[in-house]
């Protein structure tokens, strides 16, 4: 349970450093182009399309490192459970030995 809690957060926070990074969608949909493609292609959008996607994480820099901040909190927070539950399962296996003996 504890290596599957920090996979996911592990996950987490490789999806808070993402959201720096400028998102453009380019999709295709039933053999035609979508509404947003096409427009990003026409000479007089293109520009303007690709400026509003690259700036957005700029702009919203306070909340992505918020939350990288977080998820980056909630990883070392289960990397010391899951070192806790090694320790606590190899003292568990040693004891048992130890009895067994």
């Amino acid at each position: 349970r504890a290596e599957a809690d920090l996979r996911t957060a592990e996950a987490n926070v490789e999806a808070a450093r993402a959201a720096y990074l400028p998102n453009f969608d380019l999709t295709v949909k039933g053999g035609n182009e979508s509404r947003a493609l096409e427009n990003m292609l026409r000479p007089d959008a293109a520009f303007a399309s690709a400026l509003g996607s690259m700036t957005a994480p700029i702009f919203d820099g306070g909340a992505l490192d918020a939350s990288f901040n977080q998820q980056s909190g909630r990883r070392a927070e289960l990397i010391a459970a899951y070192r806790k539950a090694v320790i606590s399962a190899l003292g568990d296996v040693e004891i048992r030995h130890d009895f067994e003996t």
